[in-house]
Order: C-alpha cells, then structure tokens, then sequence
C-alpha cells in the first residue's frame, strides 16, 4: 500500500503562547490526509469490539466448566475419598473434563476471524505505513527543538503550557526513541528512552496489573537502547552503566 501523502506525516496544529497571546502554527500535513484514518480507526475498533465479545463469552465457558474443579478442590480429601460419586467426579474432572476445557481455551477461532477482517480493512482501506510513523515522529522531535519543548512536558501531553494531546504511555515513548535511533539521530533517543524508562517505573508502581510479557517495549529494551545510543556518542562510561547485569 502507497504510504499516505504527509509534509511531516502528523497534523500538529501547536499553539504557541505570544506576547500573552494563543498563535496557531505549524500545519505538519494536509488536514484530508489524516481525516481518511479516522474511518479506517473505527472499524477497527468495530472489529475488536467483536472479537473482544466473542473472547468474553469463550472464557466464561473456560469458567464455568472449571468451577466443579475448585469446589471439589475446597473439600475434605477424606470426603471425597469416601464418596463414590465425588470420586468418580474428581477422575472425570482430570481426564475428559479436562480435555474439554483445554479444547475451549486452545480455540483460535475468533483470533482467525479477527486477522481476517483486519487484513480485509487494510485491502479496502486507508491505513498509514512505517514511513509515515517515522514521519510522524520526527515531527514531534522538529517540535521539541524549534519550541525547545521538554520532554516530561510533550510526555503529559503539555505542549508549551497549552494540554492539548494525549498523554503517552512508556510503549509510546519508547517507539519515539527507537525512531529516532533508526535516524541516526542519539540525542532524542537518549532523551526519550529517559522518559520511557521513568514512565515505565511509574506504570509498574502504579498498575493493580502490569502484564510484562504483553508489553511492547521491557525495562531491558529501554536500557538496551540508551547503551547503544549514549555508546554511539562516545559516552562509553554511560553505556556500560546502562547493560543490565
């Protein structure tokens, strides 16, 4: 698919404070290239919100079938032990009971569909390319320099005292700095994998749940990128110190 058409990718409407008074600057791209992604944005959601209420319904089964397990696991050995039925019941539950349950949570059949209706999206839709994320964040970075913006303020989504964004999460402060990395460009990767590593340590601190294994950038990925980047400009004392042991 043709990347879309961006002068800098993302559509960056800053308002800069001057003189007391609110100025718009900086158009990054034709407004109609990022309005043909909004479309495209919801049907995607359309699609997980299905898949998502399928998911639903398969693991309350997963549940349901795995109560009689857990209330027999709460029982008296000795009970169990005496009775026929609960016997007969226990060796079921870890023999073809079990298999049925595995079969529920082993089906693929909703993720199946899920990539089926993406990849039919992406056929009939508008959907941006690695070029325009590249393009999208060195926008963000041509900001930061020209307003010598920093970057716990861009981070909250303050930009020059005027909270007009989202705020980003460590995974998305994390792609800002490998995209700077892969243009070369250490000084905002090592800027940004900063604020990744401290929002990482936020969100862990703070999260009643924090799934590493689901997340999409770990501590080590951060650290490994502020060792090559601060070893890329010589700071090879900083590099050493970023290795985790």
């Amino acid at each position: 698919m043709t990347p879309i058409t961006y002068s800098f990718v993302v559509t960056l409407c800053l308002l800069i404070c001057n003189f007391g008074t609110w100025v718009s600057t900086e158009m990054f791209t034709a407004q109609v290239d990022l309005e043909a992604l909004f479309p495209t944005q919801e049907l995607v959601i359309e699609a997980f919100e299905v898949y998502l209420a399928r998911e639903e319904i398969r693991l309350k089964e997963v549940r349901r079938r795995l109560e009689p397990l857990i209330l027999r696991g709460k029982k008296p050995k000795q009970e169990i032990i005496d009775n026929p039925i609960s016997a007969f019941l226990l060796v079921k539950g870890l023999t073809i009971d079990l298999d049925d349950v595995l079969n529920i949570a082993e089906q693929k059949y909703n993720v199946q569909d899920l990539a089926k209706k993406i990849q039919s999206l992406r056929d009939d839709n508008k959907f941006p390319v690695s070029e325009d994320l590249n393009g999208a964040a060195v926008a963000i970075t041509r900001l930061q320099d020209t307003y010598q913006l920093e970057t716990a303020d861009i981070a909250r989504g303050d930009l020059n005292g005027h909270c007009c964004a989202d705020r980003l999460t460590a995974e998305d402060l994390f792609e800002l700095g490998r995209q700077s990395y892969t243009q070369g460009d250490m000084d905002h990767t090592i800027l940004w994998m900063h604020e990744a590593l401290s929002k990482f340590h936020e969100e862990k601190q703070n999260a009643t749940s924090f799934a590493t294994e689901y997340r999409a950038a770990s501590e080590s990925d951060i650290l490994e990128y502020l060792a090559f980047s601060t070893y890329q400009k010589g700071e090879l004392q900083s590099a050493g110190y970023y290795y985790l042991p």
